[in-house]
């Protein structure tokens, strides 16, 4: 066997290679971030390619030689060359594509995003968030799900639900793109809704050209993709200012007008449990209504 997936253990990269396919079926290929993620774990589970190895790749170490792809793969100082998947061949060439990167032979391969969207940047995606994405798509599709953000009044549904009421959102008002960045919080940071309502502009940050997010249950961790494109969309069109004590969510009136007050975890279990009603889903939390007043006399 190869040298392992650096970051990885044995039993997930196994799990990597074997699923490949299954994991990228589960991919969003609609932005250029859902290309790029899967060309990455195309590479690792066709390829058996360290992540340390795919985040070096210059765009010249993806090349023809007579009728095939090659790739160009640099481990522990010790380059090889592998023959590409057929398969594989599809995925890189799609993101190259829609990248526009393949008439840049030195620059890198698989790029980081531009602060909050889903356009890629000219610098190299850093090995932090790529393994952050990895081991999220392992989570979410591999191994059996777990209940999500325990906190306020239930727990969240299980990852394949949050993908699916996400994606049932248009965001075509700032409220839908409130709600989409809110439940995109309980997927990929698996936040609570008392974590997402005490969130303030300042806990969501730029930090050596990668975005940060810190929740008052844990340590600050880096941003993966899908959740930044998800606030970034927000912030865009919230227009909430940038004052670092501000609260990053609000109550608003959906169409897009001043908001009036910061957000509530109560709030948030209601909003969750009304988007997977609308969606069909099996509600995640239960409702949380205000207490009957106290009978008196």
């Amino acid at each position: 066997m190869r040298g392992l997936p650096l970051g990885l253990t044995v039993r997930e990269a196994r799990q990597l290679v074997d699923e490949a396919p299954r994991l990228i079926d589960k991919i969003e290929t609609s932005t250029l971030v859902g290309l790029r993620d899967r060309a990455i774990i195309a590479l690792m589970g066709y390829a058996w390619a360290p992540l340390d190895a795919i985040v070096a790749m210059r765009v010249g170490d993806y090349y023809r030689l007579g009728e095939r792809r090659w790739v160009r793969l640099v481990e522990n100082e010790t380059e090889r060359r592998e023959l590409v998947d057929r398969r594989l061949e599809t995925h890189l060439d799609e993101y190259l594509t829609a990248a526009r990167i393949a008439n840049d032979p030195t620059g890198a391969l698989f790029r980081a995003t531009l602060g909050g969207n889903s356009k890629i940047a000219a610098r190299p995606m850093s090995r932090k968030l790529a393994m952050l994405m990895i081991q999220h798509r392992i989570e979410a599709i591999v191994h059996p799900p777990e209940p999500l953000a325990k906190g306020g009044r239930g727990l969240a549904p299980y990852g394949a639900d949050l993908q699916r009421l996400i994606d049932s959102i248009e965001p075509s008002t700032v409220t839908d793109m409130r709600d989409r960045a809110i439940i995109g919080l309980i997927l990929y940071a698996s936040a609570s809704p008392r974590a997402i309502a005490a969130l303030r502009v300042g806990d969501y940050y730029v930090q050596v050209d990668e975005r940060w997010l810190k929740l008052i249950e844990r340590a600050a961790t880096p941003v993966i993709s899908p959740l930044d494109s998800l606030l970034g969309d927000y912030l865009g069109a919230a227009q909430i200012g940038d004052q670092r004590t501000t609260s990053l969510f609000y109550l608003g009136n959906g169409n897009g007008d001043t908001p009036a007050r910061p957000i509530t975890p109560s709030y948030i279990v209601n909003l969750v449990r009304r988007r997977s009603a609308a969606t069909g889903l099996k509600a995640p939390y239960r409702p949380v209504r205000k207490p009957s007043a106290i009978p008196q006399g």
